[in-house]
């Protein structure tokens, strides 16, 4: 086995991606539309792996949600099925923005995804939840946090006391710095996380 070589996937967003890190370093990635991350999965770890000559991996890192549900199934499968043998983790799509986003001292950190018909995914440093965008925007110009992800149109035109940082995932560097913090998950426990 390859110590420390780690197969990366985030399928949350309409960009998907998997990367192939090791110790303090991105090596290389591939991003395509979420939609086709079925079909060029396989195919991707194959061709990134003999492009670095990387024969084994000890490990397979899931972003698993919130965002695409579709995406969510297909990367946990394919891990699952894919890493009998080796370490899995599952990454919240929230720890991955936070980190993008970095920290601002006495201030609260928020992080938004778009989700569907006018939904925000928010984390305010907790588990994400659902609310409306229009919920979001007025908290955020109540609050003034640092709102790092996905910028909502009325927000971007009067942020009130927030900053803003636009980001989208996959950020495969923010990704590979959680995984490095975080603890293995067993195959049966990685999930995706939709939000109701």
């Amino acid at each position: 086995m390859n110590k420390g070589v780690w197969l990366l996937i985030d399928p949350t967003g309409p960009l998907a991606g998997l990367a192939i890190a090791q110790q303090e370093d991105v090596l290389a990635s591939f991003v395509c539309s979420g939609k086709s991350l079925l079909e060029r999965l396989s195919r991707g770890v194959k061709d990134l792996s003999e492009v670095l000559s990387v024969p084994s991996f000890e490990g397979v890192a899931v972003v698993v949600g919130p965002g695409s549900m579709m995406g969510g199934r297909i990367a946990v499968a394919w891990a699952r099925g894919a890493s009998k043998e080796l370490l899995l983790k599952g990454v919240d799509a929230h720890q991955v923005l936070r980190e993008w986003g970095g920290e601002e001292k006495g201030r609260e950190h928020w992080t938004a995804q778009k989700i569907v018909r006018g939904r925000i995914a928010l984390s305010r440093g907790g588990p994400p939840f659902l609310l409306s965008e229009r919920d979001g925007v007025s908290r955020a110009q109540k609050h003034g946090p640092l709102w790092t992800g996905y910028l909502p149109p009325d927000l971007v035109k009067e942020p009130g006391r927030a900053t803003l940082q636009e980001g989208s995932l996959p950020q495969f560097e923010a990704m590979w710095s959680v995984v490095k913090r975080s603890s293995p998950s067993a195959p049966q426990s990685l999930k995706p996380l939709f939000l109701d």
